[in-house]
């Protein structure tokens, strides 16, 4: 465990937006997620396009998470392609987080870029949920790797 005194690493984090939806969806994306981790845990993001992570963004830009948030995961899976999931693979293989909420969720599993073995039972009726009630939190190994307040 380090020393108290010493700062958790500064993550560089890289987040996606839904490919189709960006800039003409009005109120997409929700604030919310990034709002929250900016305040709660003093995070920062750089937001990158499929274009940029299928030419090696993710890698060269030294980032330690990619974060995709809700959408549609066909969305995504249509504007990466295969190229752009091998690529978001290398990075996770290479010690690169993924943290998919919602459709990113999907596009993790095996139905998407394989990131985990996890089979989506039915795509075409999945449901979408809401609560007030979702905390973020980590093990204390990840707190000191995520900063304050995680």
């Amino acid at each position: 465990m380090p020393p108290k005194d010493v700062k958790p690493k500064s993550l560089k984090i890289a987040w996606i937006a839904d490919p189709k939806k960006f800039g003409k969806k009005p109120g997409y994306p929700k604030p919310s997620l990034c709002d929250r981790l900016r305040h709660e845990a003093g995070w920062s993001f750089v937001r990158v396009t499929s274009k940029e992570i299928c030419a090696g963004a993710l890698r060269r830009g030294g980032y330690d998470l990619l974060v995709v948030p809700g959408g549609y995961a066909p969305n995504f899976a249509e504007a990466l392609g295969e190229h752009g999931g091998r690529c978001i693979r290398e990075f996770v293989s290479e010690g690169g987080g993924y943290l998919g909420i919602c459709a990113g969720a999907y596009l993790g599993s095996m139905w998407g870029f394989e990131l985990l073995p996890v089979e989506i039972l039915d795509i075409d009726h999945w449901a979408r949920g809401k609560t007030e009630d979702c905390r973020l939190c980590s093990t204390a190994a990840g707190g000191r790797v995520a900063g304050r307040g995680l």
